[in-house]
């Protein structure tokens, strides 16, 4: 299953992850490109499923509100 992170462990004794390079689908000759993150019913997910980029959407929306 591709929704897992390679682990790289050339770097430093600190495990560090990073995403898995995704490849075009062709689908009756027409190219799906492939996006890092996608707005569906309302909420940012990324390649892997994650909500990281809806909370960091949402606390900017906030931090922006309450400075105003």
């Amino acid at each position: 299953m591709g929704l897992i992170r390679r682990r790289d462990l050339t770097q430093s004794k600190k495990l560090l992850t990073k995403p898995i390079q995704r490849h075009h689908i062709f689908l009756q000759g027409t190219k799906i490109l492939v996006i890092s993150m996608h707005k569906c019913l309302g909420v940012l997910m990324d390649q892997e499923l994650f909500w990281k980029e809806n909370v960091n959407y949402g606390l900017q929306k906030g931090l922006k509100w309450v400075t105003q």
